[in-house]
This record gives C-alpha cells, structure tokens and sequence, in this order.
C-alpha cells in the first residue's frame, strides 16, 4: 500500500513538474511575442512619423512650386512690358508710330 501511495505521490509530482515546464515553456513563449510586438509597435509608430513628415513636404513642394509659377508668370509679364517699351523707344528714334 505504501509502495502504491509513493507511486501516486510520484506521478502527481512528476505531471506538477510537466505542468510547470509547460508553463514556463508558455511563459517565455509570450514573452518573446510581447517584445516581438512592442518592436513592431515601434516599426508602426516610426513608420507613421516618416508619412506625416513625407506628406507635409510634398504640401511644402506643392507650395514652393505654387511660388516659382507665380514668380514666373509676374516675370514673364515684366519681360513683356520691357519689351513692348523697347519696341516704342526704338519706333520713336527712328520716326515710326508704336505698335
């Protein structure tokens, strides 16, 4: 009978001993996948950083090439005044009505 009650006391304390492993076995096993998603967490969060800052200088590009056009455009049309000055003087120097 003694040999029967060890026996049991064994098995209970050998399934204890699985059963912890398992456990620490499942424990490392979800501590490895809170870093592992704690990393992607960061990946995600850097990831957003560089679309706002590539989103907001494509909107500063937008606007500086908004500016070049418009600076084109009042330069263009001060070329043309010149030009059409120029044509007046020239017609008046050489005794010919403007255009």
């Amino acid at each position: 009978m003694k040999s029967d009650r060890s026996s049991h006391e064994d098995y209970h304390k050998e399934r204890l001993a699985e059963t912890r492993a398992r456990e620490a076995s499942f424990n490392e096993r979800l501590h490895a996948e809170e870093v592992r998603g704690n990393d992607v967490d960061r990946k995600i969060d850097n990831l957003t950083c560089r679309v706002t800052v590539a989103e907001q200088s494509a909107v500063n590009i937008t606007s500086s090439i908004k500016d070049l056009q418009t600076g084109f455009n009042k330069q263009a049309s001060d070329i043309q005044v010149v030009k059409e000055i120029l044509q007046r003087m020239e017609a008046a120097q050489q005794g010919r009505p403007p255009r």
